[in-house]
């Protein structure tokens, strides 16, 4: 084979050889100022989450194969150089620098995934923002002296116009030189045809162990597809339980609202909360008492995690009890985990409940295993048509944070004194008849009358909000009374006081305090306003 030595090409495009390289490391410049950017604004501002295809913006492969292009064009320089007697130490440097990016970027690839998932320490970000300035400075300056030796412009320190014009041409450098390169083709096909005669031998020989060995291969390839498919990183509906290292969970209800129970908007105009209220348990009786690392409890909307907040666990109060690490026992107990999200994510294709499990070791390094849990929201901002019921009519509130609450008011009467009879003994055979009378208190600037009401509240068992637990409480966080007199509709909306007999006791039965004109009105309702959720019952 007859070749042809490569210098004198190499002379002819020296130029475009180095405006190439001039516009790799360019580009390498630009990726470089971002990551700089990006980087010295977490560092500054420190903020809690990023987006999770932040490292699909800042690296792509091209960051990694352009430096190696730079190596070899430096390489191939450099015996150019060699060759000729100048001087290589630029290139030399290059290569170096070059080395030192590809380094550089694979560790800020893994600590800027690492904040995808969870905060880093401040100051390891530091240091990785120190080093890209490092890494700016050097791809800048390369990017100077390749140019201008694109150019040809004559830099006094590396007096490369000189140079160049003293690399002359010269036939030595295109002489043809010749490798022999002589193949026996009959010789290779014996030769294959005897090495397959031979594995043939072998694997008759020694099957037994080889077909072990394929089925032992097959089968841990089927587990880690099973692995990788059904329990690394799977996904479940809101509806599933999950088992973590530590706890048996499920997400029960996904809310979304910007108010607080008594309709108040709580939220700035491009804030929302997602509420989740959790169901949990440790899984291990005998294991000792734990609490819930929020840390590992994110939200993630499209592109964006969220961590849990406390900010607003007092106006949530009527939702549930916000988690505030409360020891997780071994029986079910439910808690609110609440995320502030930019209310323009809420409508991402991506809704996920993360939860963080462990670090798993792959291909691309240490890579977190990652519980998805689907999430479906309810926004509680929405009104929901007004259900209407009579006395003695089932209200079910199972539309609403109630859930499988019920209530059911079987009767009414409106009186500003009521008689109760019990009786007194004042020996174990001396009894008599006594009253207690039952009056508004009247501590207050407005007359007041009692309603009576006779009812049957079943509260859902997995509430532990307390304005479910009696009547008094319900109406007090949720009640509005509704009545008409002379044509005009009013309404009492708070205030609402209650008259506890202290000698006679009645099941099922609440003396409710309300405004004097409501026992002269000719229509009476109780409107239960639940979050968005409406329910009115006719008193009267």
């Amino acid at each position: 084979m007859i070749l042809r030595k490569p210098y004198a090409f190499l002379i002819k495009n020296f130029k475009k050889i180095h405006a190439v390289m001039a516009l790799i490391l360019l580009y390498l410049v630009y990726k470089s100022s971002n990551l700089m950017s990006f980087l010295n604004e977490y560092v500054t501002d420190q903020p809690s989450y990023v987006g999770t295809e932040i490292t699909d913006t800042l690296f792509n492969t091209w960051m990694f194969l352009l430096p190696v292009l730079i190596i070899l064009a430096s390489i191939v320089v450099i015996v150019l150089m060699v060759n000729k007697q100048k001087p290589y130490r630029f290139y030399f440097i290059n290569i170096v620098s070059s080395i030192f990016v590809i380094v550089y970027y694979a560790y800020a690839l893994n600590v800027i995934g690492d904040l995808e998932l969870r905060l880093v320490d401040i100051r390891i970000m530091r240091a990785v923002r120190d080093l890209i300035v490092v890494v700016y400075a050097s791809q800048l300056i390369s990017t100077i002296v390749t140019f201008a030796r694109a150019t040809g412009f004559n830099i006094k320190q590396f007096d490369f116009g000189k140079d160049l014009k003293e690399m002359e041409i010269k036939e030595s450098d295109r002489e043809e030189f010749e490798v022999e390169l002589n193949v026996d083709t009959d010789k290779a096909k014996r030769k294959a045809r005897r090495t397959f005669r031979f594995s043939r031998y072998y694997y008759l020989e020694n099957r037994l162990i080889i077909n072990g060995v394929v089925a032992i291969t097959f089968v841990i390839v089927c587990f880690s597809l099973f692995m990788n498919s059904f329990v690394y990183n799977k996904t479940y509906s809101s509806s599933e339980y999950f088992n973590t290292r530590d706890f048996t969970m499920r997400i029960e209800d996904a809310y979304v609202t910007t108010k607080d129970s008594k309709n108040n908007i709580i939220t700035d105009e491009n804030h929302s909360l997602v509420v989740l209220r959790v169901k949990i348990k440790k899984r291990y009786q005998n294991s000792d008492d734990i609490e819930l690392d929020v840390a590992k409890t994110a939200l993630k909307l499209g592109d964006t995690r969220y961590y849990p907040i406390m900010t607003y666990r007092d106006k949530l109060t009527d939702i549930g009890t916000s988690y505030e690490y409360q020891i997780i026992t071994d029986e079910y107990e439910y808690y609110l985990l609440t995320y502030q999200v930019e209310t323009v994510k809420l409508d991402s294709k991506t809704k996920e409940f993360n939860y963080v499990e462990n670090m798993v070791f792959t291909k691309r390094g240490i890579n977190p295993n990652i519980i998805h849990i689907a999430l479906n929201f309810k926004n509680l901002d929405s009104d929901i048509e007004a259900k209407n019921y009579n006395l003695e009519e089932e209200v079910s509130f199972d539309e609403s944070i109630l859930k499988e609450s019920k209530l059911t008011v079987s009767s009414v009467e409106i009186n500003n004194t009521f008689k109760n009879t019990y009786q007194y003994c004042s020996t174990s055979n001396t009894c008599y008849d006594m009253v207690e009378y039952l009056k508004p208190s009247v501590n207050s600037n407005y007359d007041k009358t009692l309603i009576k009401f006779s009812y049957q509240l079943i509260k859902d068992e997995t509430l532990t909000t307390n304005t479910i637990n009696n009547l008094y409480n319900l109406l007090n966080a949720y009640a509005t009374i509704e009545y008409k007199i002379d044509g005009v509709v009013k309404r009492q909306t708070s205030g609402f006081g209650q008259v506890v007999p202290t000698k006679t006791k009645e099941d099922n039965v609440a003396y409710i305090e309300v405004v004097d004109e409501v026992a002269k009105a000719n229509g009476i309702n109780l409107i239960l306003k639940v979050r968005n959720s409406e329910y009115i019952i006719k008193l009267k």
